[in-house]
C-alpha cells in the first residue's frame, strides 16, 4: 500500500490489486504499530502535505466485535 496526493486529496495505491483508489476524509481508519501493539490512529494523517481527517471511534462503545477474515491476514 501506498499513500500519496491524487488532484489534492489523498489517495491509496493498492500495489497488490493495482488500484488507485481516494481515501474519504472522516471516513477512513489507520492502524499503527507503537509500543508493541497496534492501535488505532485518531489525529489526522499527513500525506505530501495535506491532512487527510481520520474516522473517529464511537463515543459509546458497541458491541466487542470477534476476530474476522482480515484478522488472521494482517496480524499473523
Amino acid at each position: 500500500v501506498n499513500l500519496f496526493v491524487k488532484d489534492g486529496r489523498a489517495a491509496v495505491h493498492l500495489v497488490h490489486l493495482g488500484e488507485v483508489r481516494e481515501l474519504p476524509p472522516g471516513n477512513t481508519i489507520v492502524l499503527e504499530y507503537r509500543e508493541g501493539q497496534w492501535q488505532r490512529r485518531i489525529a489526522p494523517l499527513e500525506v505530501e502535505g495535506v491532512l487527510l481527517a481520520l474516522k473517529q471511534p464511537p463515543a459509546e462503545p458497541g458491541l466487542p466485535l470477534m476476530p474476522g477474515i482480515l484478522y488472521n491476514r494482517l496480524f499473523n
